[in-house]
């Protein structure tokens, strides 16, 4: 993942802003209270889009193929958690879901924050994922999202003592993410995830 500018804000290459956290794990001190885990997400699945068995209506592959690659995003999301939990991203199933820079940045940054003696615990939450541009009839078909993301219940604590980790006070937990994904043969793939600045949700 690209660098921090400093901690809890981004570099102008879009760092996801759940990863402000990291740049200080290694120093940072304890306090008292386990993290809750909580997800929430009101993002379409490929079921929810498409016609019910019992309608007559054909269904439409484009919007078909726009809530795949939704809830392929959701799947990313669920296995970056399994990722920053274990600190392992072999294991997982991220690969089945990203490539690129999506994910090389865990591949670069979870062995970092389990050297550091630090893990990632409770759930990401995702809302309001919507498809803002989509261009379905190329060779490999590519569609845009924008969607809110909430890493307030998304803590990074100790490893050992299972304490969560001191965090800075202007730490942004709800913000905008636009999203690339394209559609490989073995299925769609997040490319790119990244936060807006200055856009909270």
């Amino acid at each position: 993942m690209a660098r921090l500018d400093q901690l809890g804000r981004f570099s102008s290459r879009g760092v996801p802003v759940f990863l402000a956290l990291c740049a200080g794990l290694i120093s940072a001190c304890t306090t008292a209270g386990p993290p809750q885990d909580a997800k929430q997400t009101s993002v379409p699945s490929p079921s929810a889009s498409a016609a019910s068995p019992s309608s007559d209506k054909p269904t439409d592959p484009a919007e078909v193929a726009k809530a795949e690659a939704i809830a392929t995003y959701v799947k990313y999301w669920d296995e970056m958690e399994k990722s920053y939990a274990t600190g392992r991203v072999e294991g997982t199933d991220i690969k089945k879901f990203a490539a690129g820079a999506a994910l090389a940045r865990p591949e670069a940054e979870v062995p970092k924050i389990a050297k550091a003696g630090r893990a990632f615990t409770g759930e990401v939450g995702i809302s309001t994922s919507t498809v803002t541009k989509a261009d379905l009839d190329r060779e490999v078909p590519s569609v845009t999202l924008s969607s809110c993301i909430d890493v307030t219940k998304w803590i990074p604590v100790d490893r050992q003592s299972g304490q969560p980790a001191a965090l800075p006070s202007e730490r942004l937990t709800r913000f905008v993410a636009l999203t690339t994904l394209e559609k490989w043969p073995d299925g769609w793939k997040v490319l790119t995830d990244e936060p807006q600045t200055g856009r909270p949700c």
